[in-house]
């Protein structure tokens, strides 16, 4: 849409404007029903079942082991429809300056690809530690509980969807997501650095 939109805006091109358009769209399309060669599929690659019943965390977590470090060759990992029971954290953290970069989490939409949580509580659901990514098309839950949905505390409530953290990390997209029944959706930094900027020297305080 950028492409097109910009061509169009600035009045020249038109006619390759539409085209370019109309071929980011099909491939766009296309990317759910047969994903890139380049992409890993959690399900078919990693052994996640994505039926809601089946603990699916260490299935998730090779999946992001896989795109995590720097020489990786693919770079995103693909959830199929699915329903991905989660025991506890999974994370794609960044332990040399160059992992979890340009990484990526697909999912085919946020009410058929979804994050369930079924785990002991008081915990992240996603800790991301990547920079220059993108998470699309996902859904994060707790897992529901007979007669609704888990009370905003306690219960096994992890305490939010995507922790961006713990260390820097930057230039990320997180869209087509649905964060349903958390505390917090998406959380970048802690509350010990709240309000804080960063210099070599230690935390200090804006204004």
């Amino acid at each position: 849409w950028d492409i097109g939109c910009g061509m169009l805006d600035k009045g020249r091109g038109t006619a390759t404007a539409y085209i370019l358009y109309a071929i980011f769209h099909i491939l766009n399309a296309s990317a759910f029903s047969a994903p890139f060669s380049s992409w890993i599929n959690v399900k078919a690659e990693c052994g996640a079942v994505g039926d809601g019943k089946a603990d699916d965390t260490v299935a998730i977590q090779k999946g992001l082991d896989l795109i995590r470090p720097e020489d990786s060759k693919r770079k995103i990992l693909y959830f199929p429809g699915g329903t991905y029971r989660i025991t506890g954290t999974i994370q794609a953290v960044r332990e040399k300056h160059r992992e979890s970069q340009g990484i990526g989490l697909q999912g085919e939409g946020a009410d058929k690809s979804v994050l369930v949580y079924d785990g002991k509580g008081n915990e992240p659901m996603l800790k991301w530690g990547a920079w220059y990514s993108t998470i699309r098309g996902l859904g994060f839950q707790p897992k529901e509980v007979e007669g609704g949905r888990q009370e905003v505390e306690g219960g096994g409530k992890p305490t939010v969807g995507i922790w961006f953290g713990p260390g820097f990390s930057t230039a990320n997209e997180v869209s087509d997501c649905a964060f349903r029944d958390l505390p917090i959706g998406i959380q970048g930094g802690t509350d010990q650095t709240k309000g804080l900027w960063r210099r070599r020297r230690g935390w200090r305080r804006r204004g």
